[in-house]
Formats: structure tokens, C-alpha cells, sequence
């Protein structure tokens, strides 16, 4: 196990501060933010594994860089109703928002719950996280209908709308979910997850 100390130190060994310019272009808070790219993230994440107590401890240092390795080597299956709520209301950046909800939220037995509990909250990325959320669940949820996606993204967009919350800024998870939703209503669930796959993969390349 490793300490979260040694884990920031590692993070900081690849920080590329001349990097941070460019990322605050594509909207990504950049306040504190060591500027570590995704595939590294992703190779240190393997490298430690999954741990959920040193997941929650860089998740609290508010780092962006260690928060999105959090969700990288947190166990969904541990996340608690309490504890989640908790993650989103530390988002201050899309790209954050976004890898919670892809790499941690999205496998977390609670996932459902959460979209129509965060899709009426007036804070920008909580209300953003259930639509990241959502759209997370149409790549990871095999087992949903497509019915089922179709009324919790009808749920969400009425709660979202009584909110009177800004629209959600296009990103990658948006685009995936937009994706699937050009499809015929009667599409396969399989079609529509691998759209929203690729798509996601192809925006997020481009970042």
C-alpha cells in the first residue's frame, strides 16, 4: 500500500507545468493542477492498484491531477451515498467531473440513484456529474434497457429544468451521450454503448 505522500510525490515527478496554459484553454481548472497527463495517470493508477481509503485521501487533497487518479483506484463497491454526495461537491473542473464519473461513479451500485438525485441540485457540476453520469452508464451498464436510459435521461432533463442550472458544457461524455441519442429509439443496447464509446474515446483523444 502506498502512502499518500509517496503518491504525490510520484504525481509531481511528472508534472508538466507548461502544459497548464493549454489545458485552461479546453476549460479544465488549472488551480493547483500539476498539469500530469491522462495515460500516465492511468499507468501510475495501475501500477498502485485498487485502493479505496488512499482513493478518498487524494480525492480530499483537492489536487485535480490526484482526484482524477482517485477515481482511477477507488473500489465502487465501497463508495457510500454519503461519500459520494461528497466527491461532487469538490469538483471545480469538467475534466474531474467527468473521470469520477466514468472511472468510479458509473461502478458504483448507487450510480442510478445518483443521477436522479444530482439532476436537480443547482450546483454547476453536481448537476453536470448526473449527466456525466448517465452517460458513463450507457458504456458500463450492460445489463439496462435502452428503456430505461431513455426515461432517466427524460427524468433528469425535466429535474434539470426546474434547477434553472446552466447547460452542461459539451465535453467528451456529453458528445457520447448525444451520440446514442441520434440512434432509432428502437436501436440495440449494444449499438448505442459502442457509439457512445467511440465517441467519447475519439473527443477525449483530442484533449
Amino acid at each position: 500500500m502506498s502512502s499518500l505522500s509517496e503518491t504525490l510525490a510520484l504525481l509531481r515527478e511528472h508534472a508538466r507545468p507548461s502544459e497548464l496554459a493549454g489545458m485552461a484553454r479546453f476549460g479544465m481548472d488549472v488551480q493547483r493542477r500539476l498539469g500530469v497527463s491522462v495515460p500516465e495517470l492511468r499507468r501510475i493508477a495501475k501500477t498502485l492498484g485498487r485502493d479505496h481509503a488512499l482513493a478518498q485521501a487524494l480525492w480530499e487533497c483537492g489536487i485535480p491531477d490526484a482526484q482524477i487518479l482517485a477515481a482511477h483506484i477507488a473500489e465502487p463497491q465501497h463508495f457510500t451515498s454519503r461519500q459520494m454526495d461528497s466527491w461532487v461537491k469538490d469538483m471545480h473542473s469538467w475534466d474531474v467531473c467527468d473521470q469520477a464519473c466514468s472511472n468510479a461513479f458509473a461502478r458504483s451500485p448507487l450510480g442510478w440513484r445518483k443521477v436522479h438525485a444530482w439532476s436537480g441540485r443547482r450546483e454547476e457540476f453536481v448537476r453536470r456529474a448526473a449527466f456525466a453520469l448517465l452517460a458513463a452508464l450507457v458504456v458500463h451498464d450492460k445489463a439496462a434497457t435502452d428503456a430505461q436510459f431513455i426515461a432517466a435521461d427524460l427524468a433528469r432533463r425535466e429535474r434539470a429544468a426546474g434547477a434553472a442550472a446552466p447547460i452542461e458544457p459539451v465535453a467528451p461524455t456529453t458528445i457520447a451521450l448525444k451520440s446514442t441519442r441520434s440512434l432509432p429509439l428502437g436501436g440495440s443496447s449494444s449499438r448505442m454503448r459502442n457509439s457512445a464509446s467511440c465517441a467519447a474515446h475519439s473527443a477525449a483523444e483530442a484533449l
